[in-house]
C-alpha cells in the first residue's frame, strides 16, 4: 500500500470511515512509519483548530436566512420558464404581440414575443416590413415578402390574417442557428489583422 493511500485513509479514520479492517492495518501501519504518524498528528491538530472555532447562530438570523432562501427558490421557480418543468431540449415558441398583456413574460422582437430557454438575440435577423404592407393585407405583397404562395393555404383561418401574422423566415433561420451555435461573420468582432 502506497503512502498517498495511507495518507487518505489517515483523514478517513479522523472522521470513522474506514473499515474495521482498514483502521487495523492502518494502526500496524503508523506503528512503524515515523512520516504518516506525523501526517496523522498535523491532520488531527488542524481539526481540532476547525472544530474549536464552532459559530454559534443566532436563531433569529437562522430563520431570516432561511426565509430568504425559500423566497429565493420560490422566486426562481416562478419565473422559470413555464415549458422547463416538462421539456429537456430547447425551445421558442412565438406570437404575435397581443392586445393584452401575457401571463407569462416574454422577450419581445419586432412585432412578435418569444418564450425561450435560451439566449435570443437582439437581432434576430428580421427583415424590415413596411407597417402598411401588413395592414393592407395584400397577399400578392406578402406572397412577395415571405417567398410563399399563400393561394395554396388551405386551412380555416383567413389567407390574410396567416400573411400578416407569418414569422419571417430569416428570424426563424437565425432562431435555429442560434440553438445549434452556429456562429455567423456578423457574430465575429476581429480585433486586429492576422
Amino acid at each position: 500500500m502506497s503512502h498517498n493511500e495511507i495518507k487518505k485513509w489517515i483523514r478517513l479514520s479522523l472522521y470513522s470511515e474506514l473499515t474495521n479492517e482498514e483502521q487495523s492495518a492502518l494502526e500496524a501501519h503508523l506503528k512503524d512509519c515515523d512520516e504518516c504518524r506525523n501526517e496523522l498528528e498535523q491532520q488531527r491538530n488542524l481539526l481540532s483548530l476547525i472544530s474549536d472555532k464552532k459559530n454559534e447562530v443566532d436563531d433569529k438570523l437562522l430563520m431570516e436566512a432561511r426565509a430568504q432562501l425559500r423566497g429565493a427558490i420560490r422566486n426562481e421557480r416562478q419565473h422559470k420558464g413555464f415549458l422547463d418543468n416538462i421539456f429537456q431540449g430547447k425551445y421558442v415558441v412565438e406570437n404575435v404581440i397581443p392586445y393584452y398583456e401575457p401571463l407569462i413574460k416574454a422577450k419581445k422582437r419586432g412585432r412578435h414575443l418569444y418564450w425561450t430557454n435560451f439566449n435570443l438575440p437582439s437581432d434576430i435577423g428580421e427583415r424590415k416590413i413596411y407597417k402598411n404592407m401588413i395592414e393592407r393585407g395584400d397577399i400578392k405583397e406578402l406572397s412577395n415578402f415571405h417567398d410563399y404562395n399563400f393561394k395554396k393555404y388551405k386551412g380555416q383561418q383567413k389567407i390574410n390574417k396567416i400573411a400578416r401574422n407569418l414569422v419571417d423566415y430569416e428570424v426563424g433561420k437565425t432562431i435555429f442557428e442560434t440553438v445549434l451555435g452556429v456562429m455567423t461573420k456578423k457574430d465575429v468582432k476581429q480585433i486586429s489583422l492576422l
